[in-house]
């Protein structure tokens, strides 16, 4: 099986922290990435990153600025439609970074002090 999980947030920066994954069946491995490639191409991007997507106010791309949030949610709308195409597992986690610090010092011990590892 093949998945991706990224994380969001620095702890030592930020209140909440996550940390989310997704997963393709097996079979659809290959399709998902054909099919990510050609929204990023639409869009005239080399990858999709939450912090520029969700910043409406500026340009997505060159090739599709979609400014304002209504274009921003169109030019969106086809990377969710892939997800939900082809991913089986969609699952996130989010710290709060100030009850994380809170945990009792035996936690840390064992866990470590970077929340990224609880989640």
């Amino acid at each position: 099986m093949n998945a991706f999980f990224d994380e969001s947030g620095k702890f030592k920066d930020n209140t909440v922290v996550s940390f989310c994954g997704v997963a393709p069946a097996p079979a659809q491995f290959q399709s998902f990435g054909v099919d990510w490639a050609h929204c990023l191409q639409d869009n005239g991007l080399q990858l999709l990153t939450a912090k520029d997507a969700f910043n409406a106010a500026m340009p997505l791309s060159e090739k599709n600025p979609a400014l304002g949030t209504d274009k921003r949610i169109a030019a969106l709308l086809p990377f969710v439609g892939c997800v939900r195409k082809h991913l089986e597992v969609v699952t996130g986690v989010a710290i709060d970074v100030a009850a994380f610090k809170g945990l009792p010092s035996h936690y840390f011990q064992i866990f470590g002090d970077d929340p990224f590892y609880t989640a």
